[in-house]
Formats: C-alpha cells, sequence, structure tokens
C-alpha cells in the first residue's frame, strides 16, 4: 500500500524472508514488496467507496453556503477556491452555473456523486453500478465517442477506474499483507512444479494402434508369400532347363551314318555273287 511507511516496508520484506538493504528508499521497498507478495502497493490502504467523503459534495456544499451569504462570498468562492478569473460581472445565477461545470472538471469521480443525468439521474455513481450494471456497460460505451455529456463521461471515468483496479479495504491491515504467502523465497523464484504424467490405462489407445499394427503385418506376410512362392515356380523351371541328357538314349543322326558307311566298306568274297 502506498501509504506505508519505510520502517512497516521493511518489517513486511523481512516477514516475507528478505533482508532489503539498508540503502534503499521507500519506492525500492514498496517495489520489492509488491514482488514478493503480489499485491499490488501502488494503491492506498482507504477504499473507494462510503468511508470518505467526495471532493464533489464537498465544494458543492462550499458552494451552496457561499451563494446563501451574498454575491461577493460567492465571488470569493469562485476565484479562490475554483481558480475562476474575470467573473466580476456575473450574475448569481450565472456565478452558480460555471461554478458547478468546473467543480466536476477539477474534481474526482467517487461512488458518492451523482449521475446527474438519465434514468438513474437520482442515484449516486455506486447505487446506479448496483442497479443496473448494463446500464453502466453502455455508458462506458458512450463514453468512447467524440461528443458526450460531462456528466456521462465523469461516470463512465470512474466506472473505468473500478473495473481496472478495486482498492485495498480500508480494514485490511498491514498483517494480511505480511501473512500472505510469499510469491518468491529469499528473491529467488520457485521452481515451476511439472504437473504428473499420468499414464494412459492399457487397452484403450494401445488397442486401437494394435489392431492396426496387426492388418498391416498379416498384409506384409501375405505379400512374401507371393513372392515367395513365384521364385520357387522360376527356380523351378530353370533347373528343368539345365537338367543333362540321360546315358543310353537316342542316338544321333551322325553316329547311324557311320554305321552305314562301315558296313558297304566290307569286302565281300570273291566266288560269291
Amino acid at each position: 500500500m502506498s501509504d506505508l511507511k519505510k520502517p512497516q516496508l521493511v518489517a513486511a520484506l523481512v516477514a516475507a524472508g528478505e533482508n532489503p538493504p539498508k540503502s534503499w528508499t521507500t519506492v525500492e521497498l514498496r517495489c520489492r514488496l509488491a514482488e514478493v507478495t503480489g499485491e499490488d502497493l501502488s494503491k492506498t490502504s482507504r477504499q473507494l467507496g462510503m468511508n470518505d467523503e467526495s471532493e464533489y459534495n464537498q465544494l458543492m456544499k462550499e458552494m451552496r453556503q457561499a451563494a446563501n451569504k451574498r454575491k461577493s462570498e460567492l465571488q470569493r468562492f469562485v476565484t479562490d477556491r475554483l481558480r475562476l478569473t474575470n467573473v466580476e460581472s456575473y450574475t448569481v445565477a450565472r456565478l452558480e452555473m460555471v461554478a458547478v461545470q468546473r467543480i466536476l472538471e477539477i474534481t474526482n469521480p467517487h461512488a458518492k456523486d451523482p449521475v446527474g443525468f438519465g434514468k438513474h439521474a437520482d442515484k449516486s455513481y455506486l447505487e446506479a453500478l448496483q442497479a443496473d450494471a448494463q446500464y453502466c456497460t453502455w455508458v462506458q460505451q458512450t463514453a468512447k465517442g467524440e461528443v458526450c455529456d460531462p456528466r456521462l463521461m465523469r461516470f463512465a471515468k470512474w466506472l473505468d477506474a473500478r473495473t481496472n483496479a478495486e482498492m485495498i479495504p480500508a480494514n485490511r491491515e498491514l498483517k494480511e499483507v505480511m501473512a500472505k504467502p510469499a510469491m518468491w523465497t529469499k528473491g529467488y523464484p520457485k521452481a515451476a512444479t511439472k504437473p504428473a504424467a499420468t499414464k494412459e490405462p492399457l487397452g484403450t489407445e494401445s488397442a486401437s494402434s494394435t489392431g492396426s499394427q496387426t492388418s498391416q503385418l498379416e498384409a506384409k506376410m501375405e505379400t512374401m508369400m507371393n513372392m515367395m512362392m513365384q521364385l520357387q515356380t522360376e527356380v523351378s523351371n530353370i533347373k528343368d532347363e539345365k537338367l543333362p541328357r540321360k546315358k543310353g538314349g537316342k542316338k544321333g543322326r551322325g553316329h547311324e551314318d557311320e554305321t552305314q558307311e562301315t558296313t558297304e566298306q566290307i569286302p565281300q568274297p570273291d566266288g560269291e555273287l
């Protein structure tokens, strides 16, 4: 929290397990405590809610008191408090009008401030948000346009601030921040824990993969069997072509001619015809 003093910040860091350097300023201590605890310490401990007084309501109250007295008091209020000049010739009605416009410009929007326009004109900002969140969303979207009512723009500014960063509750004490577990231990990030690996039960995904592998294996086996049968057939054909002829088989034609020539050359006896 931005309103913590240096001793409080040092005590909070020591409780979180750190020993900050003595030379550190309040800003450095606050930044380190924000890193350790994860708290947004740019905020104050005062709640943006109904506990403190609205600047708008306070200045409006002072303006009415000045107007009820006399014109000179109202002129003094406008010049001294609102820093407006050249208002000497203004009437009371005009002074009140410029005063209200100026108050809307210089004050920060507050939960107690009146909406002042539309169907929730009689409600405060916080009451309108609680009663009609959809209407508040429309206000935020409409405020993004080029030309808008100043009161609508102011209400949208309060809504945006509340949406972007909620204030720390007013009853929040320092001991609650100190008691919060530190994100880091002694300045070093904690080792990231890996999630435990979950084992897949048997028979789910493995069953489907096993079935597909079996069908692929059967197809490959069938292809190999066909190739082996074809190879055996080719080998048997090659063997039949290269077998030698058996002995005592048919004689060739040349052998028959030699027998005939030998028979013709045998001499016959002279006395025989």
